[in-house]
């Protein structure tokens, strides 16, 4: 079979050697990360006007901006936990999940802060949080020798 082989008897595939080589490059993995959320914020902050709609009280918008800048401040450490993760072998699926909650956080606190769909923004928020975390107790980091 084309592409097939084994190393000390355990069957490899060509797909593993690509989908492993892809994980094995941490700069690869934190520059897309890093540049997936500044894109996202991007977008997000392109859909609403930063000045508070008409007729919202002024301390309102306060508390939401100030929940907003704590949203942000969660954001950046999920970032700086991946950024650190990816610094060690994980499975595509870990890699893949770590990016789009940490996307998700970004585009949600941008939401919060400009005062657009803010119950829609939370659950994202709320929910890519409570996904990496599962993802981080699930994850096993492998021992080193």
């Amino acid at each position: 079979m084309h592409g097939d082989s084994s190393i000390a008897g355990v069957p490899v595939t060509e797909g593993h050697f690509a989908r492993r080589a892809l994980l094995s490059r941490p700069l690869a993995l934190r520059s897309a990360m890093l540049l997936g959320a500044v894109a996202s914020a991007w977008v997000a902050s392109s859909f609403a006007s930063p000045l508070a709609p008409a007729g919202v009280e002024p301390a309102l918008v306060k508390l939401l901006r100030g929940m907003a800048l704590i949203k942000a401040l969660i954001a950046m450490t999920a970032l700086g936990l991946a950024f650190w993760r990816f610094g060690r072998p994980l499975s595509l699926q870990t890699a893949i999940a770590c990016v789009a909650g940490v996307w998700s956080l970004v585009v949600a606190t941008v939401l919060i802060w400009q005062l657009k769909d803010i119950l829609i923004a939370a659950g994202i928020f709320h929910l890519a949080l409570f996904a990496l975390l599962v993802i981080a107790w699930r994850d096993v980091l492998p021992r080193r020798v």
